[in-house]
């Protein structure tokens, strides 16, 4: 079990499981290079707009995940 630095809801494994991408990006955070090395507290002063998964869910996030999850075909890269 990876202890993130910051509290977080993980999408079910059945969910992981079943998105190709969401998967991949859970695996980067537990066992890739994102694995623990996400500092905060310095995001947050250098990103002071930075927002939690929640509060952004709640505002734009929601209708854009929703739509990457849903879409068909084209590639997906992370930057």
């Amino acid at each position: 079990m990876v202890l993130l630095a910051f509290r977080g809801h993980r999408f079910s494994d059945s969910l992981l499981e079943q998105n190709a991408f969401l998967g991949g990006l859970a695996k980067l955070v537990d066992q890739g290079r994102l694995a623990g090395n996400a500092d905060i507290a310095s995001l947050r002063a250098d990103f002071p707009e930075l927002l939690t998964m929640d509060e952004w869910l709640a505002g734009a996030g929601r209708p854009a995940l929703l739509a990457a999850i849903q879409a068909n075909g084209g590639e997906v890269a992370l930057r």
